[in-house]
């Protein structure tokens, strides 16, 4: 297992690795630092979109805040 190339300047890891919430830690160990970061949804809306997605837009492209899927 290799670390996304995008860990270290990834806002969502930066604002929730601390948290022990067992999803948010679920989330990161697929996608961030394990064999997933290819399927992350932050890294193909980059991509699409030229922007940074939503600080609170999880790698499976549902929003940690509110529940619902981000559009893009």
């Amino acid at each position: 297992m290799s670390d996304c190339e995008k860990l270290a300047t990834c806002a969502f890891h930066k604002k929730y690795e601390s948290i022990a919430a067992s999803t948010i830690k679920r989330m990161i160990d697929m996608y961030c630092t394990g064999d997933n970061s290819e399927k992350c949804l932050r890294k193909q809306f980059i991509e699409k979109t030229g922007e940074d997605p939503p600080v609170s837009m999880m790698p499976n492209g549902i929003d940690a805040e509110s529940g619902r899927k981000v559009d893009f």
